[in-house]
């Protein structure tokens, strides 16, 4: 019987002084209380430490650990084995969490079993805290599936995940470097369902020195590599796809248009009409218009 926590939260934290004040509080401020906040120092040079080392005190939710700079994969990858809770949840330390967002990540997933990571919408903050753009990603499971194909859909820092569905899957995979995530949500969409709640729960901050504006021009590379390859046969895909998973008139419909935004955006607009019985539904086309409009600004900017 697992008398710990019912979560753990995880966040490797490297050079953040600027800003982990904030990502700690909103942690430490969650309407939801049953957890334990797992903080792993990577190495830091700055006063990160000092700053985390004065939180410990505090607050006896949090379990510092300090190692030399080992980098996230390898960090996160230790520590999700060393966490207690039946959930895990992911934070990075420039970001925000909103106060109610382990509440009704908890709550959903103690409700869908059939859901073994949950994100949820987010909204880009700069460096200074202004708040910008919200990005209403796909949260239908089979939808989900979809855009997976063609890149990431699940912001890393707003997830909460079954901690035996990380133990199947595999972990984290060394060799996904920069693009770990990705790699683990389509291995673990096979194992179960990924869904994002339909709120911004997490503002996400957008800079330089985070490791996704350090490793942007890789990033967009994998991606630009990664639509190249599939783009190729967006129809086939499409009809392999609708065969291969049951979808209701709603998800083929967010599907088909999903679909349709790629072609005409590659210039292969004379290959929509093939689509276009999928998406009569005039409910499906409203949910997936307000839905699907980020992948036509989002270039990849999702995974961290």
């Amino acid at each position: 019987m697992n008398n710990g926590p019912a979560l753990s939260v995880v966040m490797p934290v490297y050079n953040a002084e600027g800003f982990v004040h904030e990502a700690l509080e909103s942690i430490l401020k969650q309407t939801f209380k049953d957890f334990e906040f797992i903080i792993v120092d990577d190495g830091s040079t700055d006063k990160t430490g000092e700053i985390l080392l004065e939180y410990a005190q505090r607050d006896d939710r949090i379990r510092l650990y300090t190692q030399e700079n080992s980098g996230l994969i390898a960090s996160l990858n230790r520590y999700c084995r060393v966490a207690k809770g039946r959930y895990i949840a992911r934070m990075d330390a420039d970001d925000i969490s909103l106060p109610t967002r382990f509440e009704k990540q908890f709550r959903f997933l103690e409700g869908r079993p059939d859901i073994g990571v949950l994100g949820t919408w987010i909204r880009d903050m700069d460096p200074k805290g202004t708040l910008h753009t919200v990005w209403p990603v796909p949260t239908d499971p089979a939808v989900i599936r979809w855009f997976l194909m063609f890149g990431n859909c699940i912001a890393h820092a707003s997830v909460m995940m079954r901690r035996d569905v990380l133990e199947r899957a595999g972990y984290y995979r060394p060799k996904a470097l920069h693009v770990e995530d990705y790699d683990l949500w389509i291995r673990v969409s096979e194992l179960t369902g990924v869904a994002n709640y339909p709120e911004v729960l997490v503002y996400y901050r957008l800079s330089d020195d985070s490791v996704s504006g350090r490793n942007r021009d890789l990033q967009e590379h994998h991606a630009r590599e990664l639509r190249r390859r599939f783009m190729a046969d967006v129809p086939g895909m499409y009809r392999a796809y609708a065969a291969k998973v049951p979808l209701t008139r709603e998800q083929k419909a967010e599907i088909a248009l999903d679909a349709i935004r790629r072609l005409w955006f590659e210039r292969k607009w004379f290959r929509v009409f093939q689509f276009l019985p999928d998406i009569m539904s005039l409910h499906a086309i409203k949910k997936s218009l307000s839905v699907g409009a980020w992948v036509i600004k989002s270039r990849g900017r999702i995974s961290r």
